[in-house]
């Protein structure tokens, strides 16, 4: 999967909705790009291994995102405390916010696929290898069927980057996303061309 055309007005349609962290503290969507861009991060679920997997390499490089002058934001479906448990499991530093109702799922188009999907071999690869690394799979969430996306969004509401997963284990790279972000800033990155 590449990078996906942006829709322009996601930003505006997701600006609407409120979500909440494992705190129950409210966040207007809209706001969190009100100064600096953020990198909103759609997981799957939160017991997901992929999800898993990835949460843990977007930690690893939350001091880049910060130092891009980005804000990282993920998204994941459930309860507040199936959240509250990942963020302690995973130390997980940046935000994670709650989509009970997926509504912010339905804006941007988040893909579905079915059961069988999970079992094609390039899943099953990159599970093994999320395996090797020590991750593991958690309780499975209420929606698993639902692919994930990511996404830039620059003040003033302006989309950077848009991608929407194919697959369960189809993932922006997170380089790109640090380029986008820095871009958004209107930082250039250390090596960056």
């Amino acid at each position: 999967m590449t990078a996906v055309e942006p829709r322009p007005e996601i930003p505006e349609e997701l600006s609407q909705i409120t979500l909440v962290d494992a705190d129950s503290n409210e966040y207007a969507l809209g706001e969190l790009w009100a100064e600096r861009p953020v990198v909103l991060i759609h997981l799957r679920h939160f017991g997901c291994i992929l999800c898993r997997h990835y949460a843990g390499a977007l930690r690893d490089f939350f001091g880049d995102f910060e130092a891009a002058g980005a804000r990282l934001v993920a998204i994941g479906t459930g309860s507040r405390q199936y959240a509250r448990d990942f963020v302690a499991e995973r130390k997980i530093p940046y935000l994670v916010l709650v989509d009970k109702h997926m509504a912010s799922h339905e804006v941007i188009r988040a893909k579905q696929g079915p059961l069988i999907g999970i079992f094609k071999p390039g899943v099953l690869w990159a599970a093994v290898k999320a395996k090797l690394y020590g991750e593991r799979q958690g309780k499975t969430g209420p929606n698993p069927f639902k692919f994930g996306a990511a996404h830039v969004i620059g003040p003033g509401g302006t989309l950077h980057y848009a991608w929407i997963n194919d697959d369960y284990h189809d993932n922006a790279p997170v380089d790109e996303l640090l380029a986008e972000a820095a871009k958004a800033a209107g930082r250039q990155r250390a090596g960056a061309a």
